[in-house]
This record gives C-alpha cells, structure tokens and sequence, in this order.
C-alpha cells in the first residue's frame, strides 16, 4: 500500500495501526544541529491526547514518544529521526460484531474491495490514531520552521452549528475544543451531547493559519505551496482568484459551520452476492463538489 510518504525535501513516513503493537514515523532531511528531545515532542504529543470524554474518543493512550535515531545528545544530527509511540489502551473485542459490516462513512468498504483484506479493529491505517504519527513528525517540522521564523496554528472555528464569533488566540489550549471563543465553547459542548445521545455526529471547521512565510514558496500553477504533493490542494491551488479550498462530496459543511449530521451524509450501503458492493444512495461519493469563494 503506498502513499504513506509525504513531502520532498523534508519527508515524513508513517507506520502503524489503530490497534497494532505501535505507530510511528520517520522523519528524512531534517538538517542537523537543530535542539530536539522526546520531551518536546511529547509536549507536542499532549495537546492531541484526548482531555474530555464528553468530546472526544474514551481510548486513554499515554503517548509517550521514544527517539531511535537521529539525534545525539539533544540535537539532530541530519539523518533519518525514527520515532515510535507505542499502543497501551487497545480493546479490539468492541470490534468482533464488525468482522463482516462496513461502516458508513469509514474506509472499511475501500480498502476490502482494492486489497482484498481490511483491518476492522479500530479501522487500521484508516483510523484517527494514526495522525499521532503526524503530531510526532510535526514536531520536529515545527522546529524547522521556528529556525525561520514561521508558525502555524489551527483551532475549531465551528462545531456542530455553533460558530466561533470572538477569536481569541490565547484561549485556543484552555479548553477541550481549543476554539478561540470562550462563550462558544459551552455551547458546542452541549450541542455535541445531543447530537451523540441522539446516536448520530457533527460536522465542523477547522481553520489553520501560518504567519511568517516568505514569499515565493512552492512553483507556480500545479505546485503553489505543495510542491511534488498529488493531492487536490496541489492542483485546485492553481486555480487563478481562488480564495476557498475544495470540497468534496454532498456536505455543506464548508459554507454552513458544519450543520449536518452523519445520518444525512453517509453512504447507505447494501451487499451483493458478488465482490462489489452497490451503494444504494450514495451521498458524499456520488458527485465531487468544488466550491471556491
């Protein structure tokens, strides 16, 4: 399965299931000389740990990072830096009903009907665990981009309807949401409440800013910002007077703060005697949307 590698001068590789023994990831041309310890990213590592059931995953991981190579006594020293965390809260038991169903809205059908084999304990490389491997990565990028001068910081600007109106910076890491409006915080938390009691989810925004960037990164047209990326930003970013990303399938969770529910956008699926599985209304994958603004 490829796909696991992004980047080009700085590359990230990650490994690792949802519940396997552990994940991990493999940092290459990170330049030497740079400060770095498993503390720092362990740091790093804490702000994605889950702080509130109410709101996020009841899977308790301690997230512990261990440095295998490249770095020598707290600094890079320009080789591969491998990095693994290990999984400690695994239950795979709460999957075996799952042996034989597709989830909709998961990966599980996609990955069965090109491989031939899908992982369903915690849905495998498909699953939210694996971005702990990217947080790791990240915080060695992090230090990359503090020797320039740049920062980026994302938090939620909406949840479930409930939009962030005030942003303020400084309260993004003093609640579970790291949203920038206090006032919004008890809101979307209790929007969330009911939408899980009522055994359905929420859409969101999430909104990502990066200050300090110089000018003339990444080529222009097909590698403005992503340079060597195939992904879509690659190529909708050399769209001229675009201002939006792109937004693929049926939810309108771009323009409407994420105001629609997992039962209004997943696929409802049924089986076949054969291989393939018809959908029978295919909503996020009938039609690729792309809106700009």
């Amino acid at each position: 399965m490829p796909g696991n590698t992004f980047g080009s001068m700085f590359r990230v590789t990650t490994w690792g299931e949802s519940h396997g023994p552990a994940l991990g990831a493999v940092v290459d041309g990170c330049p030497p000389g740079l400060t770095l310890t498993a503390e720092d990213i362990n740091q790093e590592l804490a702000w994605r740990r889950a702080r509130d059931s109410r709101v996020s995953t009841s899977r308790r991981e301690p997230d512990q990072v261990e440095v295998l190579s490249g770095v020598l006594e707290g600094r890079t020293t320009g080789t591969p830096i491998s990095l693994v965390i290990y999984n400690r809260d695994v239950d795979s038991s709460a999957y075996d009903d799952l042996k034989n169903v597709f989830r909709p809205g998961h990966a599980d059908y996609t990955y069965w009907h090109k491989y031939g084999i899908r992982e369903r304990r915690g849905g495998g490389r498909a699953s939210g665990r694996e971005t702990v491997a990217r947080v790791a990565a990240g915080a060695v990028a992090k230090k990359v981009l503090d020797q320039h001068g740049i920062t980026v910081l994302g938090y939620t600007l909406a949840l479930g309807g409930v939009r962030a109106q005030n942003l303020d910076f400084g309260e993004i890491f003093k609640n579970p949401l790291f949203c920038p409006d206090p006032e919004a915080v008890p809101r979307m938390i209790q929007r969330l409440q009911e939408i899980k009691e009522a055994g359905d989810s929420a859409g969101g925004v999430v909104e990502v800013r990066a200050q300090g960037c110089p000018a003339g990164l990444g080529e222009p047209v097909f590698a403005k910002g992503w340079r060597g990326s195939r992904g879509p930003g690659s190529k909708m970013s050399g769209r001229p007077r675009r201002t939006g990303f792109c937004q693929i399938g049926c939810s309108p969770c771009w323009s409407s703060d994420g105001d629609w529910r997992g039962e209004r956008c997943r696929d409802r699926q049924r089986l076949c005697s054969s291989r393939n599985a018809r959908l029978r209304e295919q909503r996020s994958l009938e039609s690729r949307r792309v809106s700009f603004q």
